[in-house]
C-alpha cells in the first residue's frame, strides 16, 4: 500500500515536471514568447474570444496591424480596473499604431469603453520573444 502510494505521488510529480518543463521551455521557445497560452477571464473581446478560451500566443513577429489581436502585460503597462491593478496579461484588437510606435487597442465587446492603460500600449509590454 506505502509502495503504491509512493508510486503514485512519483508519477504525480514527474508528470507535473514535464508539464512545467513543456510548457515553460519547449511551447514557449517554438512560439517565441514567454507566454504562449492565455486564459481569457472577461467577456470584452466577445464574439471573437469568449471566458474560458485558451487562446494560444505567437509572438515572433514585430509586424503589428491595425485589426490584430495582441497580448500585453496589463500590470507592466499599469493597468487598473476598479482602483484595483489587473495582474493578468490583457488581450485585445490593435486599432490605432501611433507615431511614436505605441499602441492602442480595444476589447471587440468594450466599445466605446476602454481602459486609459490602452490607449498607449509600449512596445515593450507585448510579449514577444525571449531575451
Amino acid at each position: 500500500m506505502a509502495r503504491e502510494i509512493a508510486e503514485d505521488a512519483l508519477y504525480l510529480l514527474l508528470g507535473f515536471a514535464s508539464a512545467y518543463i513543456f510548457y515553460y521551455f519547449i511551447l514557449s521557445s517554438l512560439l517565441h514568447t514567454p507566454i504562449p497560452v492565455v486564459s481569457i477571464m472577461t467577456g470584452s473581446m466577445i464574439p471573437t474570444l469568449y471566458p474560458g478560451d485558451a487562446v494560444v500566443v505567437y509572438g515572433g513577429t514585430s509586424d503589428i496591424k491595425i485589426g490584430d489581436i495582441i497580448v500585453f502585460d496589463a500590470l507592466a503597462q499599469g493597468c487598473a480596473e476598479s482602483g484595483n491593478p489587473v495582474t493578468y496579461p490583457i488581450i485585445h484588437r490593435v486599432v490605432k499604431i501611433h507615431k511614436d510606435g505605441t499602441l492602442e487597442t480595444m476589447g471587440d465587446n468594450n466599445a466605446p469603453l476602454q481602459l486609459a492603460c490602452e490607449r498607449n500600449i509600449k512596445r515593450e509590454n507585448i510579449p514577444m520573444e525571449r531575451e
